[in-house]
């Protein structure tokens, strides 16, 4: 419902749930909406209670009950109750995979969960990081890449001048300007030794090696 460029909230009899009043109506998803009014984003149910008071930046999605809010250019977590898990504290916040949320305070990379936990008070502190791929993510400390899970452990100390994430069960990482690939407990399954190579992907991997100024491409296997 629309009255003098507000909108508001009416059920199928007609009967108005919420008075016009917001700027913008996204549709209902999961039960509730979202609403924006004097530029700023809040949460609405069906019966037009507003849960989420208009307060954040810009409009949010929400992901298995929790959504990454904006507010003041800072970054939060919150649930469809309107409950605030996290404080909007986060200079940068990536969407969730595999259950974690990627995060970054004081040019400091972490991980939040969808819980609200916030992992700064257990994980180390990083200088980059990944999204999680295979139950590990990338991470760097002193311009060396090493992989974690997601208890809060180093499962590969970081040791390599590059690395990607894993696939298949096997990761691409660099030493000496030569890639090679090792598998999820740290073991190396291939030396590094190829001046340039791709990740897996149904078994193979693309490589290649310069020998006396002629490039050769050869696939392999781990």
């Amino acid at each position: 419902m629309q009255k003098a460029g507000k909108w508001g909230l009416i059920n199928m009899e007609g009967n108005i749930l919420a008075d016009p009043q917001f700027d913008d109506v996204y549709s209902f998803s999961e039960g509730v909406a979202l609403v924006q009014k004097d530029g700023k984003w809040g949460l609405i149910n069906k019966e037009g209670k507003i849960l989420i008071d208009p307060q954040f930046d810009t409009d949010f999605f929400f992901s298995e009950g929790v959504a990454l809010v904006q507010k003041d250019g800072k970054w939060g977590l919150i649930n469809k109750e309107g409950k605030i898990l996290i404080d909007v504290q986060f200079d940068e916040a990536y969407p969730f995979k595999e259950g974690v949320a990627l995060v970054k305070k004081d040019n400091i990379w972490s991980y939040i969960n969808r819980a609200g936990y916030n992992f700064f008070s257990v994980y180390p502190q990083f200088d980059a990081a990944s999204n999680y791929s295979e139950e590990m993510a990338l991470v760097q400390k002193s311009d060396k890449w090493g992989y974690i899970g997601k208890e809060g452990k180093i499962l590969i100390e970081p040791q390599f001048d590059a690395a990607y994430s894993f696939s298949e069960g096997v990761a691409l990482v660099q030493k000496s300007d030569k890639w090679g690939y090792i598998g999820k407990e740290g073991k190396i399954l291939i030396e590094p030794q190829f001046d340039a190579a791709y990740s897996f992907s149904e078994g193979i991997a693309l490589v290649q090696k310069q020998a006396s100024g002629a490039l050769s491409i050869r696939r392999v296997k781990p």
